[in-house]
């Protein structure tokens, strides 16, 4: 009888089985394997993101967090998109809301497009399209709140 063939994962299975199994990767972040793509697409990391002057137009893509409609924001929603150099925080208008919470929610990952917002130290993302990012490696559910 012979041993069974093992077969090795990428590195991005091993990522999102790192944060699958315990809940953080010590060796990668899940946007680092789609980053060359995100460029090809012209969006920016995060970090830089948050240097833009306010109202300049950004595309920004990685993973949408703590997404959330509360109900005494007049239907206004938001949220923060992650990639491997931090987050940036997410506005959305409630008809930009009604038409991408479905992508926000269901995609592995998404590309962003809007404008930088600053107001008393606090750099925003008013969104104004999602698209969703195709990823080979499924990434790990996240919670949302209010839809």
């Amino acid at each position: 009888m012979t041993a069974p063939e093992l077969t090795s994962m990428t590195t991005a299975e091993e990522t999102t089985a790192d944060i699958v199994a315990t809940g953080a990767s010590a060796t990668a972040h899940l946007v680092q394997h789609i980053r060359p793509h995100l460029d090809r697409l012209g969006a920016l990391p995060a970090a830089t993101a948050r240097t833009l002057p306010d109202r300049a137009r950004v595309v920004i893509g990685g993973l949408p967090k703590y997404l959330q409609r509360p109900p005494t924001a007049h239907g206004v929603a938001f949220g923060a998109i992650e990639d491997e150099t931090g987050m940036i925080n997410l506005v959305f208008a409630p008809h930009i809301w009604d038409r991408c919470h479905r992508t926000l929610i269901d995609a592995p990952a998404a590309l962003l497009t809007g404008r930088i917002e600053r107001s008393d130290g606090t750099v925003n993302v008013a969104v104004d399209r999602v698209e969703t990012i195709p990823v080979a490696a499924p990434v790990p559910r996240r919670h949302v709140g209010h839809r």
